[in-house]
């Protein structure tokens, strides 16, 4: 009876999938979409299905396989690859044709897709991107079907742009340049999204290390994928890291240093004191401060002010030695 009531036990439904396919930027950010979608989505099954140098049409049998997972969303970014054996179409018209293709398949199942135009190179103006044309015909044509579309480079660009820094978010202090708070965004080959060449890319393999120009092109795809699904939680886009601030001199005219402090509170920074021999600055004066004067630093972080105790003092110990002598006789 045991076994019995054992083999009767429900089985726990699958989670609702979210299912990217995409080409070799969606495999350096693959890990940033599954993190985002894991957060925008809880609970959720993320899948993430990419490679660098595939086209459309290369995922279209693995498209095919994963239909029995009854997928709540599919992603769909591809930038216009057209290496691959399976192209046989010059142009985009293999893209529109398996646009599509894959809009039908997964209508069978009322499964909405969200296509997502590729980027152009760092220096072109912002627009829908190489594939973005074909894609938005389609979305206008089955948005009755819950087809949409979302361009990438939302995140990417300035004053209309493609740059290959930009200014950085305040959750990348720590990876801003020093001089003028901005952060590579895109590869030294103008186009991928990985810090350094050859890093990322192939096969679900992200950028080895922190790549905001991955994080916000991860950004943009979330987003519009979390306002497709009620109940999904939108990310918001992080502010602009607080900008540094140049650290005055204050040797070059005698400084006390409640006067320093106070200059140094305004800025946002937090100041402490420490003693200094110094044999040209006023006892109370500041003689420098660490990090040094001309420096940027960022409000709310420490600095030290060094203040003049005066001349250093050399203490002499004189020993004077006594001698006794002893008569005998």
């Amino acid at each position: 009876m045991a076994l019995l009531g054992a083999a009767c036990l429900p089985v726990a439904p699958e989670p609702p999938t979210v299912i990217v396919y995409g080409d070799s930027l969606s495999s350096e950010a693959s890990g940033q979409l599954d993190n985002q979608l894991q957060t925008a989505f809880p609970g959720w099954r993320v899948i993430v299905r990419s490679q660098g140098g595939a086209a459309l049409c290369d995922f279209m049998p693995s498209m095919q396989d994963d239909a029995n997972l009854e997928a709540d969303l599919v992603i769909v970014q591809f930038s216009g690859n057209f290496f691959t054996p399976c192209i046989t179409n010059p142009g985009f018209g293999n893209y529109f044709w398996d646009a599509g293709w894959t809009i039908s398949l997964w209508h069978e199942s009322n499964t909405p897709v969200l296509f997502v135009g590729g980027l152009s190179r760092v220096g072109q103006p912002a627009g829908i991107g190489t594939t973005g044309g074909t894609f938005k015909w389609w979305v206008e044509y089955t948005a009755a079907w819950g087809t949409r579309f979302v361009d990438a480079s939302t995140f990417l660009v300035e004053d209309g742009i493609y740059k290959d820094f930009l200014p950085c978010y305040a959750s990348e202090e720590e990876s801003c340049t020093a001089d003028n708070d901005r952060i590579r965004v895109r590869n030294t080959d103008n186009y991928h999204l990985c810090n350094t060449l050859g890093s990322g890319g192939l096969g679900n393999i992200p950028c080895p290390d922190y790549a905001s120009g991955a994080y916000r092109f991860a950004l943009a795809i979330v987003r519009a994928a979390a306002a497709m699904i009620p109940g999904a939680i939108i990310p918001g886009v992080p502010g602009p890291v607080t900008p540094r601030v140049v650290i005055p001199d204050f040797a070059i005219l005698p400084t006390a240093y409640a006067a320093a402090e106070s200059t140094l509170l305004g800025l946002g920074l937090v100041p402490s004191q420490t003693g200094e021999a110094s044999p040209t600055v006023a006892v109370g004066d500041v003689v420098r401060t660490n990090p040094a004067a001309g420096q940027k630093l960022r409000p709310g972080k420490p600095i030290t002010v060094y203040v003049s105790t005066g001349p250093s003092v050399t203490t002499s110990t004189t020993t004077t030695t006594s001698t006794t002598t002893t008569t005998l006789g």
